[in-house]
């Protein structure tokens, strides 16, 4: 049966053995350091014109301009798209797989790097792209019973907050969310395994749990707030916590279904 606390005290006794904690720690930095290292170079590019430039420049201007900027901004979005898919999403794969390996004790760091030297690399690339393309896709797809929802409110001149409407407008999206919510894990302890297999399975392990899964992330918000009151640097302190608690859910989901067979690479 399904026990939150359960799974918070079976990842408080592996964070509690020899070094777990401040290795799951430093991992967990170092992803935290990676992602907002690059998201703050992009932020400071030199490269800058005002608004105040642009309309006080002339059309003869804006044409001199748009030959610089054009190609600037064009190679800047596709680094910055290179970077999330080679980068960032087979990081938080390896993040995932240190987890896994963990809770099994093996604490070694460099289990975060794995999946970068392995020659999974491209299929973990192909599946965790896939599961963002697909979800942007849906959030396309949804957006249409937002309009709808607006509209009706709208015309029948009902006082409610359209963000309440975009909440019910969006939970289709968030249920496709969660269904997909596993497939980072599937893919960390099994890099060789097929697109079709990784989502199959994801949404197998997810059914009937989407809201048990939301309720246990809602369930560190106390912690979250206060490690915010310490100037956002607490939150990494709890951040291992929270990972291995994660890990224990996708182990009691795999478990429960016996017909998955997943094993290291």
């Amino acid at each position: 049966m399904f026990d939150r606390a359960e799974l918070k005290s079976n990842a408080k006794e592996i964070l509690k053995k020899e070094n777990t904690y401040w290795i799951s720690f430093a991992v967990c930095l170092l992803v935290f350091a990676i992602s907002n290292g690059v998201y703050a170079f992009y932020s400071n590019i030199n490269v800058r014109f005002s608004i105040e430039d642009i309309i006080n420049a002339s059309n003869d201007q804006l044409l001199s301009y748009m030959p610089v900027l054009a190609p600037i901004i064009l190679g800047f979005l596709i680094l910055q798209f290179a970077v999330n898919i080679f980068l960032f999403m087979p990081l938080t794969v390896g993040k995932n797989r240190f987890f896994i390996k963990s809770a099994k004790g093996d604490n070694s760091f460099s289990g975060i790097f794995e999946i970068f030297k392995s020659e999974c690399y491209i299929n973990v690339v192909k599946i965790i792209f896939l599961k963002h393309l697909y979800l942007f896709f849906w959030s396309l797809i949804f957006i249409i019973p937002y309009i709808v929802l607006c509209a009706a409110v709208y015309i029948l001149r009902i006082n409610i907050s359209y963000i309440f409407i975009a909440f019910f407008g969006y939970i289709p999206l968030i249920m496709k969310y969660y269904s997909y919510f596993m497939i980072e894990y599937i893919v960390a302890e099994n890099p060789k395994i097929s697109k079709k297999d990784a989502f199959e399975q994801s949404k197998r392990m997810m059914q009937s749990y989407r809201f048990k899964t939301f309720g246990l992330q809602l369930s560190f918000v106390g912690w979250m707030i206060l490690g915010l009151l310490l100037c956002g640097i607490g939150t990494l302190f709890v951040s291992p916590y929270m990972e291995a608690t994660m890990t224990q859910l996708y182990f009691y989901l795999k478990n429960k279904e016996n017909k998955y067979d997943i094993c290291y690479e």
